[in-house]
């Protein structure tokens, strides 16, 4: 499945693997295979650029590239579209290097870039932008070749179009209050900014695990296999400096921290921007109801075809729920007990699981769920640490941070540490400590404190 981020994500919809292990990225093995996907897009004549990634597929293998090269090839379509290597301010990632030529942008990744494997990984940006004399409804294509000794080379085409310069912009930010296991009507706007009327809109939603629409069935509004609302289309006509909005239903579910925050997002987009965002693969299912109704223009279609939205940097809009009530986590700390002879090099399983009854989760992807604090047993050497974790400053200590964004009640992560046994001894173990009282953790208050510590044992 496969749906385009229109934004950056509250946080990852849907549920990790009861027992999610992060590790880090090797050489791949020989023939590592790798396919590449770039979206279509369609971009506003005269309209700002839009900032597509390149994702790459392993298949579930973690992949070191040696040091890859991407090229854009989009010669045959100078006339209606321009590549630049200029990433978007707001992303982190960066290319080591881009070489603009004609028709073409040659970009190289610093080396030993790290693909994990798990999802499709995201290499940096690039700008996609219509000509300076493209017309509406002109249409090219990119060649997108990655090559990289790693995973030989992989290929892929994306078509762009040009279409009408138009400017959604999404209604002010809001900030409510619910209790735990209730609801409230959320107001959705939009406002036609531009200077044409917008043909139809489409808003896409995406928000925290709990909270979600108060099962709704809405007729022009799609629903994910578990009956959530994914998005909604609306053919109304937005007449030019007008806005228009529609109450959608909310449901704070019962697996909300209390208190705390949740967030709901919703992006506008055009219609053949939404054809582009969304794959078949990813629509869901429509309702069987009544449609969900915006405030209906009654100026006529200006006219037919393609628009896309100039300004990208007003089309979101978020809800933030202050939950009210009492719910909080259990978080139950793992070690592990090895067996292992001198000299023998051996993997140290840590581990960490949330008992509930509330799900960990935050807002804020500069924090981490949860971290436990590992003291490696005597008598062992360090080879590899895990991904994510920090030495502390005695000595064969570590500071263990959580990767996911969402830990649902039941679902916990574990990872090891590679390392060599140089003698057995006895009452010699090492320790995994939950820690609360870090500033970049979300979770500072465990329901339980009888299984925040565990030993880590190298017996022989």
């Amino acid at each position: 499945m496969r749906m385009h981020p229109v934004g950056h994500a509250l946080v990852a919809l849907g549920l990790v693997g009861a027992v999610a292990a992060p590790v880090s990225a090797a050489p791949a093995p020989a023939g590592a295979a790798a396919s590449i996907y770039l979206y279509d897009v369609t971009v506003a004549q005269g309209g700002s650029a839009k900032y597509e990634e390149l994702y790459v597929n392993t298949q579930g293998e973690p992949v070191e590239l040696a040091q890859a090269t991407v090229t854009y090839d989009y010669s045959k379509a100078a006339g209606v579209l321009s590549v630049t290597g200029t990433a978007d301010p707001d992303d982190e990632d960066s290319w080591e290097s881009c070489t603009t030529g004609t028709g073409k942008l040659t970009c190289r990744l610093p080396a030993g870039w790290e693909l994990d494997g798990e999802d499709d990984d995201a290499l940096p940006e690039v700008a996609i932008k219509a000509a300076a004399n493209a017309k509406v409804g002109a249409t090219g294509d990119i060649n997108v070749t990655l090559t990289d000794k790693s995973v030989g080379t992989a290929n892929v085409t994306s078509r762009v179009r040009v279409g009408e310069n138009v400017d959604l912009a999404a209604g002010a930010a809001t900030t409510v209050s619910a209790a735990l296991n209730s609801g409230f009507d959320r107001t959705i706007s939009v406002k036609n900014n531009g200077r044409k009327a917008v043909n139809g809109v489409i808003a896409v939603f995406d928000a925290s695990n709990n909270l979600v629409d108060d099962e709704t069935d809405y007729s022009n509004c799609n629903y994910d296999e578990d009956g959530y609302l994914l998005f909604c289309r609306f053919d109304t006509v937005l007449a030019v400096g007008k806005s228009y909005s529609a109450k959608v239903p909310m449901w704070v579910a019962e697996g909300a921290t209390a208190p705390g925050q949740q967030a709901s997002e919703v992006t506008w987009m055009t219609t053949a921007e939404a054809e582009d965002a969304i794959d078949e693969d990813d629509q869901g299912e429509p309702g069987e109801s009544d449609a969900l109704a915006l405030a209906q223009a009654r100026a006529p279609l200006a006219r037919e075809g393609e628009q896309a939205d100039g300004n990208g940097d007003n089309n979101s809009s978020t809800v933030t729920v202050n939950v009210t009530g009492k719910n909080g986590s259990d978080v139950a700390v793992t070690g592990s007990t090895t067996t292992a002879k001198v000299g023998a090099e051996v993997e140290l399983k840590i581990g960490y699981v949330n008992n509930g009854p509330a799900d960990l989760e935050t807002l804020n992807e500069e924090l981490a769920l949860t971290a436990v604090d590992v003291v490696l047993p005597q008598g062992v050497t360090l080879i590899s640490e895990p991904v994510g974790c920090e030495e502390g400053e005695a000595d064969n200590t570590w500071r263990c941070y959580a990767d996911s964004t969402l830990l649902a009640n039941g679902e916990g992560e574990e990872c090891s540490f590679h390392v060599k046994v140089n003698r057995i001894v006895a009452n010699g173990a090492g320790r995994v400590t939950l820690v609360t009282n870090d500033e970049f953790v979300t979770h500072k208050s465990d329901l339980n404190a009888q299984n925040n510590t565990a030993q880590l044992i190298v017996k022989g």
